[in-house]
């Protein structure tokens, strides 16, 4: 799904969406944050209505402007694409693995 920042309502809901249960996600009218467990690989984003976005990584970090989002399917990364840069934000194998965890509660809680 793409998205642009004129579109903050549906791109809130695609980031949350995203990010649920792999950390601490906060959103309000002017930003969406989306920050890893301290037990997990130190990761974050934040994308700012106004265009703006900032990244990190255990490797780098990037400060920069945005006019579309696209969230891949599989709701594994956010290709975010500005005048400069075109940066792909993908969430870390290690952070990923908490949704079997989830989908595997899930299936225990329906069985009672």
């Amino acid at each position: 799904m793409e998205y642009g920042p004129g579109d903050w309502e549906g791109l809130s809901n695609a980031f949350a969406d995203m990010f649920e249960g792999l950390g601490d996600v906060k959103s309000d009218e002017s930003i969406l944050e989306f920050t890893s467990f301290p037990s997990d690989v130190a990761t974050g984003l934040s994308i700012s209505r106004d265009g703006s976005m900032l990244a990190n990584m255990p490797l780098h970090g990037i400060d920069s402007r945005f006019e579309r989002v696209i969230f891949d399917e599989r709701r594994e990364s956010i290709r975010l694409i500005g005048p400069e840069t075109d940066y792909t934000y993908r969430v870390p194998p290690a952070i990923l693995r908490r949704r079997g965890r989830l989908r595997g509660l899930s299936r225990l809680w329906r069985l009672r």
